[in-house]
């Protein structure tokens, strides 16, 4: 999990799904503090040289919560698992993210 550290966009977080090239193709997970427009799950491609903690880069915050397929080991019941996001959101077996 990455955070923008552009003052205009402050409290908003991505994760790096793949790299292709020289950019990083990212899903948004949180919107900018006070933006009019919800861009969360939404993806952007941005240049590589920008991962960097400067003030118009992005600084890594912490591994992102797992996804659905590695957070459940036992595929033939997912009853009784649940997890814990960053956020504070739970998520449930079986299906998709909540």
């Amino acid at each position: 999990m990455w955070a923008d550290n552009d003052p205009r966009s402050v409290g908003r977080t991505l994760r790096i799904e793949r790299v292709e090239g020289e950019r990083a193709v990212c899903s948004i997970l949180t919107n900018a503090d006070g933006s009019p427009s919800d861009r969360r799950g939404t993806t952007t491609r941005i240049g590589l040289r920008r991962f960097v903690p400067t003030s118009t880069g992005y600084r890594f915050l912490h591994e992102p919560p797992p996804i659905h397929e590695k957070a459940c080991p036992d595929a033939e019941d997912h009853s009784e698992h649940e997890w814990d996001d960053a956020f504070g959101d739970t998520f449930y077996c079986p299906g998709e993210w909540l």
